[in-house]
């Protein structure tokens, strides 16, 4: 039989008569493997580029969630996490620095944001995947030369009323919130 579905075939069952490969005798003689369509493989030429440019994507998806780690990177697309360190070479940069830098970007856009002026920066700290503020701080001490609520103050129109500790406020007797 000529084609890819007579090498199959005779592959599957072993023979390249008509039997069926999904066949009991034929699932027998295969154990518990599965087949999966042909992917290709991951050092082939321009295939780094494309799981870069999914990587990157990904990132970008799933800014929010504060487990995305380059171990949950590297399962999400099937490859090692030595790899996904291999990938992001070509951009000059490691994948946990690319996830922190990419999530420091939004948290300095959201605090220069007159729409997010009502959230604290504790709010906008977690609304880009940092959960715990001391690392948000430092983090974006060390990237921006100033502390988040510096940098709202400073590059925010409107800021000066703007909540600095996050959603667990209290109200006042007037019954507007005020910081705890």
């Amino acid at each position: 039989m000529f084609g890819t579905t007579g090498i199959r075939r005779k592959t599957v069952t072993g023979s390249s008569g008509d039997a069926d490969p999904a066949s009991p005798a034929s699932m027998r003689r295969l154990g518990n493997l599965s087949f999966v369509p042909h992917l290709p493989s991951p050092r082939s030429p321009g295939s780094v580029d494309r799981l870069l440019d999914m990587m990157l994507m990904y990132v970008h998806e799933h800014l929010a969630d504060p487990n995305l780690q380059v171990g949950k990177l590297a399962r999400r697309h099937h490859v090692s996490v030595s790899y996904v360190y291999t990938v992001f070479e070509p951009i000059g940069t490691t994948p946990a620095a690319y996830l922190r830098e990419q999530r420091l970007r939004a948290a300095q856009v959201m605090l220069s944001d007159p729409r997010y002026a009502w959230l604290g920066t504790l709010d906008i700290a977690a609304a880009v995947g940092f959960v715990d503020r001391r690392t948000f701080e430092r983090a974006f001490r060390r990237q921006y030369g100033i502390t988040p609520s510096c940098w709202r103050r400073e590059h925010c129109p409107g800021s000066a009323s703007a909540p600095s500790r996050g959603k667990y406020r209290r109200q006042g007797p007037d019954g507007m919130r005020e910081a705890s």
